[in-house]
């Protein structure tokens, strides 16, 4: 069985999903988001992992049955878990999947995270090929 757990992380609210085989198991939802973290700081990193633990309880797993978190949205901005720059808009699964970065949180989980850039039409953005060769991962055969 192939099981991962996704964080779509917002503004307001983060959805922490366990996925089974492809199939959603279930859902939970926090009212902490990345607004959240900018007054409160470690909220949403706490939120986090209160979620991983639940659902790892509610379905009999540990961390070590769970190959991956992948976590995209707010939760990869300044104010979020992470902070991953943008990639330049439009972007393709190709981009996106050559953005993605592999980072330990052991503070959170010990089950390794992969953060997904969001695009931006800023100038700021980067494009994955301006990046240093260890900002991406090199493994990316988790993304379907």
């Amino acid at each position: 069985m192939k099981r991962f757990i996704t964080i779509d992380g917002g503004t307001t609210s983060t959805r922490i999903s366990l996925v089974e085989d492809g199939k959603i198991l279930k859902t939970l939802k926090s009212d902490v988001g990345a607004k959240t973290n900018m007054s409160a700081k470690g909220s949403l990193g706490m939120a986090v992992s209160y979620g991983i633990t639940t659902l790892l309880r509610e379905f009999d797993l540990s961390e070590n049955d769970i190959e991956k978190i992948i976590a995209s949205g707010m939760i990869t901005s300044e104010h979020g878990l992470y902070k991953l720059d943008h990639i330049t808009a439009p972007a393709g699964v190709n981009e996106l999947r050559a953005g993605v970065l592999r980072v330990s949180l052991p503070d959170i989980s010990s089950i390794p995270f992969y953060f997904v850039p969001s695009p931006s039409l800023l100038s700021t953005a980067r494009r994955p090929s301006e990046w240093e060769k260890n900002d991406a991962i090199t493994d990316r055969s988790f993304i379907v």
